[in-house]
């Protein structure tokens, strides 16, 4: 009768998105020596060799003991590949040269489904990583200036740490009551810290050894008119009195109206020194106030 021809391997069910069909073959074999001594990298480079195929495709199933009984799986994509592979086993096995022993079986395997390898991971973004540094740095410097900052008050105010805190932490409004302290007690602990120069007001309101202030300048300036403009009202009172000494003997029955309007005197230096003599007290109490900015 004649030869019964082999089954049609099943069609293969529809691949999903990166998915691949394996055709594989499957050699087993009886190979002399023993189990312990069976070199599995070698046999498989040997196989790869004769099907020419890359030796990661080749696996070694199994190994079992009758002799050495490696049962070996040849993996290819396409069926057209399967069965060339299948052919090149079978002339290998009828050549006792080829060193695959004594085969027992060369079998073409169904179509199996590869799942889809993993993606790879996602490079990094350079954006954000460059975001996250400056971030980074940006606190450290926000962390950093306090630090100097004491690490600076600790060397300048060395024994006196506690003094400079109570001073530059507490202030002499009298309208807000959390921190407040009177100015001349802050005045005198300004003493303790920068000398017997510093702090305080003294009558231009200037701190000792600074450049003074517009205000100032404008004080002093005033200061100066209003002793010119005292030397002349002196000068001119004198003039009027002895005027008045002249008239009141030249002329003792004067009537009251006029020795009224002569007894009326006008401020010294007229309305002009009324009005500096008002600004500068103004200005006095404002350039008590002018105080050196410290550390």
């Amino acid at each position: 009768p004649p030869p019964v021809a082999p089954a049609p391997l099943p069609a293969p069910s529809p691949l999903q998105p990166g998915e691949a069909l394996s055709y594989t073959v499957t050699l087993v074999t009886v190979v002399q020596g023993e189990l312990d001594s069976f070199d599995q990298a070698n046999w498989r480079q040997l196989v790869a060799t004769i099907v020419d195929t890359p030796v990661e495709y080749v696996v070694v199933r199994s190994v079992t003991a009758a002799s050495v009984r490696p049962t070996t799986e040849v993996q290819t994509f396409t069926e057209a590949e399967q069965k060339a592979v299948k052919a090149k086993l079978e002339a290998a096995c009828k050549d006792s040269t080829s060193g695959l022993g004594e085969c027992e079986g060369i079998t073409a395997e169904p179509p199996k489904v590869l799942a889809a390898p993993s993606p790879p991971p996602s490079p990094p973004d350079v954006e954000e990583e460059g975001s996250s540094a400056n971030l980074l740095w940006l606190l450290m410097l926000l962390l950093l200036l306090p630090l100097a900052w004491v690490a600076f008050v600790q060397y300048r105010h060395k024994g006196k740490v506690g003094i400079y805190w109570k001073w530059r932490t507490t202030h002499s409004f009298p309208t807000f009551n959390p921190r407040y302290m009177p100015r001349e007690r802050r005045e005198e602990l300004e003493k303790v810290l920068f000398g017997e120069g510093s702090g305080g007001s003294g009558s231009s309101g200037v701190v000792s050894g600074q450049e003074p202030t517009p205000l100032d300048k404008d004080k002093q300036e005033m200061e100066a008119v209003e002793g010119i403009d005292g030397a002349q009202a002196s000068s001119s009172d004198s003039a009027d009195e002895e005027k008045k000494d002249l008239s009141v003997n030249s002329a003792p029955a004067s009537d009251d109206k006029d020795s009224g309007d002569s007894g009326r005197k006008s401020l010294p230096g007229g309305d002009d020194a009324k009005k500096r003599l008002l600004l500068g007290s103004a200005v006095a109490p404002a350039a008590a106030y002018v105080t050196q900015y410290r550390i």
